[in-house]
């Protein structure tokens, strides 16, 4: 103990910063005005956070998927992913048959309907508004086919209309999770390291201004890639399928990044 005492005082002696940063430690804007966060985390600052902030005027998130003839493939290998301003991990998937789970809207065409009753969902309208819904709310009150321009259904919801939710899983794993601020700006973190989700709630909240926030497909699925630029950011395993972020064109005219996905069951 006295060794680690001694170690944390020399540290701040030197000036080197000990524990979170409260604001990014650098700030890069990418293709369309996304917004790259970086920030500090955890003792002495030793862990990464990356943050995605975009307004979704100018950029949409769209799935994208394996190339042909392969039911898995890392994000960076996903055809479509080659024209995205980013590009990170998305649904769970189903041992033995790699099928994502639950439901898929992208470019405002209903993929995949609803399937886990427990899952709740994160979706942005026709106006790019994020919200996050329960199942049986979602399914009452909202049609995938008409008023969702992108949806993805997963667990656990960590922030719904501002109030943070207290997950019953208190495990830690590498997380990526999707939400939105209270500006309308939609984010994406990805914590390429082991956190609990009620840690991840309070830096969203807390730092992110988050009021709505999803948990993705997390572990050895996160990954994050800025396509053009070399390696992963984040580097995981071969997953179902990803989100990109496209730049949409003047007047709303689809620009080609998408990628074919699985018929409507």
């Amino acid at each position: 103990m006295p060794i680690i005492r001694l170690a944390l005082v020399v540290l701040l002696t030197a000036g080197i910063s000990v524990g979170d940063s409260r604001e990014p430690v650098s700030v890069r804007v990418l293709e369309g005005g996304v917004e790259l966060l970086t920030y500090s985390y955890g003792t002495l600052g030793l862990f990464t956070v990356h943050v995605l902030r975009f307004q979704p005027q100018a950029v949409e998130p769209r799935f994208v998927v394996p190339p042909p003839g392969k039911t898995l493939s890392l994000v960076s290998e996903m055809p479509a992913c080659a024209e995205a301003v980013a590009c990170f991990n998305a649904s769970f998937f189903e041992a033995g048959t790699d099928r994502p789970i639950g439901l898929i809207v992208s470019e405002g065409k209903l993929v995949q309907r609803m399937k886990k009753t427990s899952w709740g969902a994160f979706w942005l309208d026709g106006q790019g508004k994020a919200h996050v819904t329960g199942p049986k709310a979602f399914r009452a009150e909202v049609d995938p086919a008409k008023d969702v321009q992108f949806g993805i259904q997963s667990t656990p919801m960590l922030v719904v209309d501002g109030a943070g939710r207290k997950p019953s899983d208190a495990a830690r794993a590498r997380r990526t999770v999707m939400g939105a601020d209270s500006l309308g700006r939609i984010l994406v973190a990805v914590f390429p390291f082991p956190i609990a989700h009620t840690d991840v709630v309070l830096f969203a909240k807390e730092r992110l201004d988050a009021v709505q926030l999803m948990n993705l497909d997390g572990g050895s699925s996160t990954q994050l890639v800025l396509p053009g630029e070399g390696g992963p950011l984040v580097s995981g395993v071969p997953v179902a399928n990803g989100i990109g972020l496209f730049q949409k064109s003047t007047g709303d005219v689809r620009n080609g990044g998408g990628s074919p996905m699985p018929d409507s069951r």
